[in-house]
């Protein structure tokens, strides 16, 4: 005879706390990013420090206003707070992209971190539009943004990155397919 753990129907990952914890990171992460443009303060191009104060202030106050709505509901968060979540993330992901590289920052591996948080938040078609998002504003950001030359290597790593973007959003929809219960 078989038993079920009395926790067995919720969810592996529980959307509030995976928010509670996208809250966390977005902080640490934008605050990082400011010291570090503190820190080179004399060195640091002007732009891009401007960029850094901005990104992490509205990141504090978006984050800020965001948890406080999503903690004072009564329910858990709709698709549209969800989505609107995911969207900032995006633009945070690329300021950051731009602000620590020319065409090739290490932290654009921050884009698929996003992709996977939506694809569990998100319905699979929301998942898919913001791995398409990610795509855009990443070449966009190479290809309109940077002096760097738009050499072969630069156009392997866009499609690389695509295709694991893509893949990614591919995966966990499978994944949360998978998962579902059958109806």
């Amino acid at each position: 005879m078989t038993t079920i753990a009395p926790n067995a129907s919720r969810s592996l990952i529980e959307p509030q706390r995976l928010l509670r914890s996208i809250y966390v990171g977005r902080l640490i992460l934008a605050a990082a990013i400011y010291l570090a443009a503190v820190f080179a303060w004399r060195d640091a191009d002007r732009e891009l420090t401007l960029i850094a104060s901005l990104m992490v202030t509205v990141a504090m106050v978006f984050t800020g206003a965001s948890a406080f709505y999503s903690e004072s509901e009564g329910s858990a968060p709709g698709p549209t707070f969800l989505s609107l979540q995911a969207v900032f993330d995006l633009i945070l992901v690329t300021a950051i992209v731009h602000i620590t590289g020319d065409g090739s920052s290490q932290f654009a591996a921050l884009y698929i971190l996003v992709i996977a948080t939506s694809a569990v938040l998100l319905s699979t078609t929301g998942a898919f539009l913001a791995a398409a998002l990610a795509c855009v504003l990443y070449f966009g950001d190479v290809i309109l943004l940077t002096d760097s030359a738009l050499e072969v290597a630069v156009w392997l790593q866009l499609v690389v990155f695509a295709v694991v973007a893509l893949s990614s959003w591919y995966i966990a929809a499978r994944l949360r397919e998978a998962r579902a219960p059958d109806a």
